[in-house]
Order: C-alpha cells, then structure tokens, then sequence
C-alpha cells in the first residue's frame, strides 16, 4: 500500500516533456526522412523508449516523429499510431512476462496508466 501512494505522487506536464524529449534526445535517431524507413524507425523508436517514458508520452512522441516527417509515407498518421500501439503492446507482454508472481500482481493491482508506467520504468531500469 505504501508503495502505491508513492507513485501517485508525481503528475507533471506530459506534453512538454514529450516534445522536450523528442526535441533534445531521440529526434536526431529516429526522425522519418528517407522513403521506406518509416515502420523500422517507428520499432526502434518504441524500443528504445519503452523503459524510459510512459504510455501517453510515448504516443505522443510517436505523433511528433509521423507529423515531422520528411518524405510521404504508405501508411497515414492513423495507421502509424495502430503501429506504434501494436510495438507497445507487444514489449508489454513481454515486459509482463518476465515479472516474479508477487510483481506481476502488485502491477495488477494498479488501476492508473500512470501507475503501471512508474513501475515498468523503474522495474525496467
């Protein structure tokens, strides 16, 4: 129980820091900006993220990287985020597959995103 009121302690403006984040650290890596590349970047993108940030940042980082691409794509900017959410959900299953029982439970047992995302990151770290 003390573990869960620790991590409703921190809110913070998701927007900001998602664009920070994009801006600062990963745009360089994995801005779209040759034909053909745009699935691979979204992959290693969500990768390399997934341990780091939450789930809403992570979407809205994925948004950022499809809105300033720098060549016309196949898949739209609808198709794009229905990827990026299949990559999240599949380091998800694996995240949650290698937790203990008594982890996998306590994970279970939050009832915010923002919750299970502090516990993922610092698990994960």
């Amino acid at each position: 129980m003390h573990q869960r009121h620790f991590l409703e302690k921190f809110s913070c403006n998701w927007v900001f820091i998602s664009t920070t984040l994009w801006s600062t650290d990963w745009k360089e890596r994995y801005s779209i900006r040759f034909p053909s590349t745009r699935n691979d970047l979204l992959t290693k993108l969500v990768h390399e993220i997934f341990n780091q940030v939450g789930l809403r940042q992570a979407e809205l980082m994925a948004g950022l990287q499809f809105d300033e691409k720098q060549v016309t794509t196949s898949a739209n900017r609808s198709e794009h985020m229905t990827n990026f959410k299949a990559i999240w959900k599949g380091l998800e299953r694996k995240f949650m597959d290698s937790l203990g029982a008594s982890e996998c439970a306590f994970y279970e047992s939050l009832h915010r995103q923002e919750q299970k995302d502090k516990f993922r990151i610092v698990r994960g770290s």
